[in-house]
């Protein structure tokens, strides 16, 4: 089968944005859009979810819900290049059946930009609100760049402190230390500095 142009059109239960500008016609297989990416749509999506824009308290991601199915990542930056500068858009996309999940995330360059998208989008019927910053997000902003703690898991029980520092050889190991529990039989994870 060949590809086929079309363009993007709102469900009749969608509600439709005024003054945005129509959305971009893509092309597809079979009146179905499929995400092209390199990345795995997990990765993608953990993208999306939470990034801060390098704002530790502020984000500049917006989460919408409420899209058509016909929905593509093209047609979700026409739709929200109207209220700012995008740095990056993503309509989630079922791997089944190709079909948009009724949401996605668009990522603005100012927070200000942000929030009037969030404004508009509610204003129309959809459900628009800043992302939430995931916990794989929080932790990675929990973590110290300069620290030297090595976490090692999967330990034999009959590991001690003088096999872990072994385990580190040629390595100066500052300290290091074995997890027990309350009876002192290891736990099977350690950690070296």
């Amino acid at each position: 089968m060949s590809p086929t142009l079309s363009a993007i059109s709102s469900a009749p239960s969608s509600p439709r944005l005024s003054g945005c500008p129509s959305p971009t016609p893509s092309f597809n297989g079979g009146g179905r859009s499929y995400a092209r990416s390199n990345v795995s749509r997990h990765a993608a999506y953990d993208s999306f979810v939470g990034a801060s824009g390098g704002n530790a308290g502020l984000t500049t991601n917006v989460y919408i819900r409420g899209l058509p199915s016909s929905t593509t990542d093209e047609g979700l930056h026409a739709m929200c290049a109207a209220f700012g500068n995008i740095v990056s858009s993503k309509a989630i996309i079922d791997q089944r059946t190709g079909d948009c999940k009724g949401y996605g995330f668009v990522m603005y360059a100012v927070e200000d930009q942000a929030r009037v998208a969030i404004n508009a989008f509610n204003a129309k019927g959809f459900q628009a609100s800043f992302a939430k910053e995931s916990f794989s997000t929080k932790l990675k902003n929990l973590q110290d760049s300069n620290s030297t703690n090595i976490y090692v898991s999967n330990l034999p029980l009959d590991f001690d402190e003088a096999k872990l520092d072994e385990l580190f050889q040629p390595y100066k190991i500052l300290s290091n230390r074995i997890l027990r529990d309350t009876n002192g039989v290891s736990r099977g994870v350690g950690f070296a500095r």
